[in-house]
């Protein structure tokens, strides 16, 4: 349970569940593809900013699209860049570096969801091959007991009343 990262467990973020480890060493190597990938993103804002000689350009994410650049309506564009979407108030655009950089970012992002995939099927698998006798048991012991619980309290209650509490107890469940 060591290799799990409980707060990503938490959260359902099956891409950070299996913490970096020798145990996953493709994980960790797409991993930190993603991560060049991202700063490679970066990278390529401060040679647009440097271009666009405006220090205050930053990335935005718009409905779920992200690394849109955003400029005043007045103020154009390179021809390269796309235009994404506009407002009164400003124009997205996705310049073509970008377009590149969120390629390679994808494609990255892409290989390490089916890396942490095939890395929790073999978990799960080793998981189940070395220990399946304990826990096994263990689940069998739990069910008797639950078994024997619900068994004395039902023999806590009148006859009469048995009955008329099953009854709640199985539209309970």
């Amino acid at each position: 349970m060591a290799a799990l990262d409980s707060d990503a467990a938490k959260r359902g973020d099956k891409l950070e569940l299996l913490k970096d480890s020798p145990r996953f060493p493709e994980v960790t190597r797409l991993r930190a593809a993603v991560a060049e990938a991202e700063n490679n993103m970066k990278e390529i804002l401060r040679e647009i900013r440097r271009k666009m000689k405006d220090h205050s350009l930053n990335y935005v994410t718009v409905s779920q699209t992200e690394y849109l650049i955003e400029l005043d309506p007045h103020r154009t564009a390179p021809t390269s860049w796309l235009k994404i979407s506009s407002t009164k108030k400003v124009n997205r655009y996705h310049p073509e570096e970008v377009r590149n950089g969120m390629k390679e970012l994808e494609v990255c992002r892409a290989k390490l969801e089916i890396a942490c995939g095939v890395a929790w099927s073999d978990f799960l698998d080793t998981f189940r091959i070395s220990v399946p006798g304990p826990f096994k048991s263990a689940v069998r012991a739990l069910a008797c007991l639950d078994c024997l619980m619900s068994l004395a309290k039902l023999a806590t209650h009148p006859v009469s009343s048995r009955i008329s509490y099953l009854q709640r107890e199985c539209a309970d469940s």
